[in-house]
């Protein structure tokens, strides 16, 4: 009764080698055919950039060159005092998908509200605020995108 099942095991692990063989190859296809499959209806999004002294105009003209299907806009977010918020305005006079937000100043928010929190994160509050789209992106600092980052 017992004298076959080493041989029974063994096809039987072949037998499950093949399937797993078999499903591997599968979804395989499918994930190497997924950036193929184009969306019906792209989302609406934002882009968040928070900008703070110089600014680089190559990484924003590559920012704003983005090829994307869908409705999309870019806000870039600044103080008053800051010295980019001119070439901000510039490529704001350009872009008609390109906003600017003026974020509060931490230092008058500690001094008459008692909010104590880095420049950085009241620019992102207050572009998130302001944003129209539900779907966000948010670029922390502002590197240079290939093409079709976005899409």
């Amino acid at each position: 009764m017992f004298e076959y099942i080493g041989y029974t095991c063994a096809f039987l692990a072949i037998v499950s080698s093949f399937i797993e063989f078999t499903m591997a190859l599968t979804l395989r296809s499918h994930v190497k055919n997924w950036s193929r499959h184009k969306p019906g209806k792209y989302p609406a999004l934002t882009v968040i950039a928070p900008q703070r002294g110089k600014i680089v105009p190559e990484n924003i003209e590559a920012l704003l060159a983005q090829q994307y299907p869908g409705t999309w806009e870019v806000i870039f977010v600044t103080t008053e005092d800051d010295a980019s918020l001119p070439l901000l305005k510039n490529y704001s006079n350009k872009h008609e998908n390109v906003r600017i937000v003026i974020a509060d100043d931490v230092v008058q928010l500690s001094k008459n509200q008692c909010i104590h929190r880095t420049q950085k994160n009241s620019n992102v509050v207050a572009a998130i605020n302001s944003s129209s789209k539900k779907l966000k992106y948010m670029l922390l600092s502002m590197p240079m995108p290939v093409p079709s980052w976005i899409g």
